[in-house]
Formats: structure tokens, sequence, C-alpha cells
């Protein structure tokens, strides 16, 4: 499947053809906004490919992913709903939820090889919320603006972890960070003591380090085997009770500086 700019050919007024590829090939679904339910899909036994060289960028309402989406370097603008049935190789691509208002649902399809994120934003005002599957994010998690709702699904992060100011993520299941070979950061920005993030496993099948910025909270906190969490001068909240907070041997709990935990009484 390729992406061809039907502006520049036979047909520019033909009222059928709602898309359009800009000079730089780059793919606007609905380029006169003229539908709110415009989608684009994948069909089955196809293969999608928007640029293997250099990246492009895909805008769309809803992304349907019943075939093979090769994502390569590509950005993806989604406006609506995510849907993996197929096949989606992320390759070094960044997959940004922008709809300003309403709830847009990501379904991942699962994870493992076919169904992992790269880079994953979510920058519009509305609420993101993971649907049916749990979500595997290789690359960096940044919230922007809005509300990420995870639904009670599970989430694992492999890069850093950004909730800007005025955000909201809603806990569910467990977040396991499990970046391997060089350490990952988490930064909270929003109002002190931070987003609870719910139960948080740091590993256990990988070799990771947890760096912080500022702060952070969790409901519960796992730090497995050969795995670190350094939070130097920053403030960690643990606000489960009973025993919130457990360190297998050989895993590691660093800090630096006066008062930097609290947990709830």
């Amino acid at each position: 499947m390729d992406d061809y700019d039907y502006n520049a050919g036979a047909d520019p007024d033909d009222a059928d053809i709602i898309y359009d590829v800009d000079a730089s090939f780059n793919l606007t679904v609905d380029n006169l906004a003229s539908y709110t339910d415009e989608r684009l899909r994948v069909l089955a036994l196809n293969t999608y490919q928007p640029d293997s060289v250099t990246g492009r960028t895909n805008t769309t309402t809803d992304m349907q992913i019943a075939g093979t989406l090769t994502a390569d370097a590509n950005t993806f603008n989604i406006y609506g709903n995510w849907t993996t049935s197929g096949t989606f190789t992320a390759g070094t691509s960044n997959v940004d939820f922008k709809a300003g208002t309403g709830t847009q649902d990501l379904i991942s399809g699962g994870t493992g090889a076919g169904k992992l994120f790269n880079n994953l934003t979510h920058s519009g005002a509305g609420t993101l919320r993971l649907v049916t599957n749990a979500i595997d994010v290789d690359g960096n998690f940044n919230q922007t603006a809005g509300v990420f709702n995870c639904n009670s699904q599970n989430q694992n992060f492999a890069g850093d972890f950004s909730l800007s100011s005025g955000t909201t993520y809603t806990k569910g299941g467990t977040l396991t960070f499990d970046k391997t070979a060089t350490s990952q950061n988490v930064a909270d920005a929003t109002v002190a003591p931070g987003q609870d993030l719910g139960a948080v496993t740091i590993g256990p099948s990988t070799i990771t380090t947890v760096t912080t910025s500022n702060k952070v909270q969790v409901t519960t906190l796992a730090i497995g085997a050969d795995d670190t969490l350094n939070i130097t001068d920053d403030t960690l909240t643990i606000a489960g009770t009973g025993t919130p907070f457990t360190i297998t041997a050989g895993g590691a709990f660093s800090a630096a500086g006066a008062g930097p935990f609290t947990a709830a009484i």
C-alpha cells in the first residue's frame, strides 16, 4: 500500500476522496475535517508501510490494524480509537493520542512481538483509556495533557515515563518498569505527592534501574533481584498499607538527602 496525492492527480475535486498526502508525503485521512468517524484501516493480509527511510506523519481519527502496520520512524496522530488485531511493528515510531475532549480507547491486542509500542504520547486534553488488553511501551511514555485511564489493565514501560503538570494518571493493574542496559527515569510534575501509579514493580525478569525526577507516588512497590530504585533527594510516597514495600534479595533502594520517604499510616 502506497500514499498517493490525488489532489495532484486527475481528480482533485472528487468528493469521494477525503484524504490528502501533502508535498512532504504526510497523510491526513480527512484533510478537510469533514467527518468525525473516518479511519485508517489496514486490512487482513495487507501491509501498510508509510515510509521506511524518512519519518512521515499520518493523521486520522481511528486506527484499525487487522493486517500489518510497519511503522518505522513515522508519527501517528490519533484523534479517535486504536485497535490492533493484526501486527503492529513499532520500529522507532511515535503514536500520539490527541483528542481534546471525550474518551479514546486503546486496544493494543496484547503484549509481545507485534503488539508493542515504541514512543507513546498522550497530548490531548481528553481521556485515553486502555480497553481489553495490557499495554507494553518499549520507548518513552509522555503524558502532556488530559487523563490516562489504565482501566484495570497492566502496563509495561521500558523507557522514560513522564507526567506533565495538570495531568491525571488513573492507576489499574500492575505497572512494571523493565528497561535493560541503561536506566529509565520517572518524572512526575503534577501536584504533590504526585499521581498514584498503583502497584509498581521494577524488574524482576530484567535488570532494571529506575531514577526519579522530583517525586513518585505508588500504592505498593516491589523491587526485584538485581533491580534498583534511586530517588536521590526526591520524595517517594507509598500509599498502601500492610506490606506495601518489598525488595527481593539482590535488589536495591537508594536515596540521599533528608526526608525522601513517606508512608501511609
